[in-house]
């Protein structure tokens, strides 16, 4: 089935829809925005996979979340492709046009966050409950252990342990089969829902909420909200180094981005100290936008705590304006830090 179009001049029904979704299930804050939406297929197929293999295992909760979830997927597309002059009815040659278009931009761009946050909550709410039945059928442990996996909790766990090459079998078309996008849950389903854990969600909450805190003092995340930052990093953790330890080596490929909480480092690059680093820098960001070896060696000059983290550049066609933003952030704090480094080599 077709999800209807949402998009209109005010937005008014799209908002009303994302609220009560929002609402009836809540919002896991703490998932990574890209950590279940970037394996969404591999989920859908492994719900079918074991549909098959087991007739009782798609739950009246589990089809209903799938539902909710595609619906959303459809919105986000919607939201994608949404022709701002088209919907607003707004005269290009207004003198009041660009107000109109930036505002109705700025609209869409939140409700497009929230889509997000939706699908990826539900992705986990289906991942969470579909691995909770495998255990309780004996048919579908049958095959899972084909696959040499033993006891896994989640589907990022399968991928990782796995030894076939499953992709081919990923790529398919899924419809949802109700129209329904403000879905009744059951006070059972609901206890269900909420019985649902992930320990990987919790570890990654202390990094990520740390980082949030210390946005104000990140260059790279001006002008960008809490669910953007969520959205385009992942791999967020705290590291505690003593004096003269190494945290980058020049030509390594790693691919690590470090905000310094407390401490200073030394800047290395081909045997001669070209620069120091202190609390509130960045540094490592270089190797991963231009996916190159490392330019220098990083090394403690005192005892130093550093909040490590990557950005998820695959997903740039998913949120085109927050990367937009970020890309120039990225720029204006370089050219910053290449003025630094010229200042300290002419001492």
């Amino acid at each position: 089935m077709v999800t209807k179009n949402l998009i209109d001049c005010d937005l008014e029904k799209l908002d009303e829809i994302i609220s009560y979704n929002e609402n009836v299930l809540g919002i896991q804050k703490n998932i990574l925005s890209g950590s279940f939406l970037n394996i969404k297929d591999e989920i859908f197929y492994l719900v079918n996979f074991f549909s098959c293999i087991d007739t009782n295992f798609r739950t009246n909760l589990l089809q209903q979340l799938l539902n909710d979830v595609l619906h959303f997927l459809d919105i986000y597309e919607q939201i994608e492709n949404a022709n701002i002059l088209e919907h607003c009815k707004i005269d290009p040659n207004s003198s009041s046009s660009s107000e109109q278009i930036n505002d109705y931009t700025s609209k869409l761009k939140n409700c497009k966050l929230k889509t997000i946050s939706i699908i990826n909550t539900r992705l986990y709410c289906i991942d969470s409950l579909m691995w909770d039945l495998v255990k309780n059928s004996k048919k579908i442990k049958r095959f899972v252990n084909i696959f040499e996996v033993g006891k896994v909790n989640n589907t990022q766990e399968f991928l990782k342990i796995q030894k076939y090459d499953l992709k081919p079998m990923f790529k398919s078309t899924y419809t949802p089969s109700s129209n329904e996008l403000k879905p009744l849950y059951h006070e059972s389903e609901l206890k269900i829902i909420q019985s649902l854990k992930n320990d990987e969600v919790n570890e990654l909450s202390e990094g990520i909420n740390h980082l949030l805190k210390s946005k104000s003092s990140i260059g790279f995340f001006e002008n960008m909200s809490d669910e953007e930052i969520k959205l385009i990093v992942n791999c967020v953790k705290f590291s505690k180094y003593d004096r003269g330890e190494v945290i980058t080596k020049q030509g390594d490929r790693t691919k690590e981005m470090f905000f310094i909480i407390s401490g200073e480092c030394t800047v290395i690059q081909d045997n001669k100290i070209v620069g120091k680093l202190g609390p509130k820098q960045i540094f490592g960001e270089f190797s991963k936008i231009t996916n190159r070896k490392r330019f220098a060696t990083v090394i403690t000059k005192t005892q130093t705590t550093l909040l490590s983290f990557n950005l998820k550049l695959e997903l740039f066609d998913e949120a085109p304006f927050s990367f937009s933003t970020l890309y120039k952030n990225i720029l204006a704090e370089l050219v910053k830090k290449i003025d630094i480094s010229n200042h300290y080599k002419q001492k």
